[in-house]
């Protein structure tokens, strides 16, 4: 059972023959209220500053909570972030390696068809170089049968050449002679480049032909 200070203070003993001496209780009586006081309040102080600490601490717990939430979100962010960034970097070097890729291919089917052109080109000159030797040989041959017939049919001696045929003479000489070289074809090719100028007319006329 808990006391009061009034109680205490207000509390009647009986009295008997020889019991206490009644000042002296009475005095240590209001001692004991002074003190019983004293701690009551002091229990009702430690009592108050237990309530704000308890509130207090209440306080800081929901702080932390909300720090840790924020910290796990913030780690959950980082991974997502570090996952799309990871992502993003593939698709990128995935991508750049098929442009590479693409344009390798694109620069070898060039070679390919610039090599095909090319052989094809070779291939077409060598062809008009032989007709054109052919009908340089017939033109030669049918002007020496002329010539021969204007010898005999006028019965004169054989004329000095003019210098064209002479130089003509001396063009089918060089032909037969460097063709048995690998680079027969580009110094026939000058020849004619320098001799006549309209060549190209003449293989578009044997290439029907």
């Amino acid at each position: 059972m808990r006391l009061m200070a009034k109680e205490i203070t207000n509390k009647e003993f009986k009295k008997v023959v020889r019991g206490y001496d009644v000042e002296s209780v009475d005095e240590h009586l209001n001692l004991i209220e002074e003190s019983y006081q004293a701690l009551f309040r002091e229990n009702q102080d430690l009592t108050k500053r237990v309530e704000i600490l308890n509130e207090k601490i209440e306080h800081y717990v929901k702080i932390e909570d909300t720090i840790q939430s924020a910290l796990i979100l913030a780690q959950d962010t980082s991974k997502q972030v570090k996952l799309s960034a990871e992502k993003e970097a593939e698709h990128i070097i995935k991508n750049a390696n098929e442009s590479a890729q693409k344009i390798l291919d694109k620069a070898q089917e060039d070679i390919i068809k610039l090599k095909y052109e090319y052989d094809k080109a070779k291939q077409e000159f060598s062809l008009f170089r032989a007709k054109f030797r052919s009908f340089m040989s017939i033109q030669m041959e049918s002007f020496n049968d002329l010539e021969k017939d204007f010898y005999k049919d006028f019965n004169i001696s054989k004329l000095e050449e003019p210098e064209f045929v002479e130089s003509i003479h001396l063009v089918e000489s060089a032909n037969n002679v460097d063709t048995q070289k690998e680079d027969n074809d580009i110094y026939v090719k000058d020849i004619f480049d320098d001799e006549y100028s309209d060549v190209d007319d003449i293989k578009s006329f044997f290439a029907e032909g």
